[in-house]
């Protein structure tokens, strides 16, 4: 699954705000459940709870929204577990990653 941070920078580029709240409930079954924590909180009543606590409710739906678009999309591609980079070290020239905005295509 994406990280919180990539999350954060989606929400930032297209809604003004990481609502950084907003993807940490969605992910907080994570600890428990793993890759499968979509099962949990991934749904439209859960997106219309989480925003409704949130100051800026509307916005913060559409954050949940994009959210899950998001993990349904790195999930078609690479399946529950999303192949992470190694670690480089300081020296190490820097290569791109994922592009994570050929997957919203």
């Amino acid at each position: 699954m994406p990280s919180r941070k990539v999350h954060n920078a989606i929400s930032k580029l297209l809604l003004g705000d990481t609502f950084n709240d907003v993807h940490a409930l969605k992910d907080k079954a994570h600890v428990f459940l793993g890759p499968a924590h979509r099962i949990v909180g991934h749904d439209l009543v859960s997106n219309i709870i989480i925003a409704s606590m949130n100051k800026n409710p509307e916005k913060a739906f559409l954050a949940a929204i994009l959210h899950d678009y998001l993990d349904q999309k790195v999930t078609e591609k690479y399946g529950f577990i999303m192949p992470r980079k190694k670690r480089e070290s300081r020296r190490a020239k820097k290569t791109p990653g994922i592009d994570w905005f050929k997957l919203l295509e």
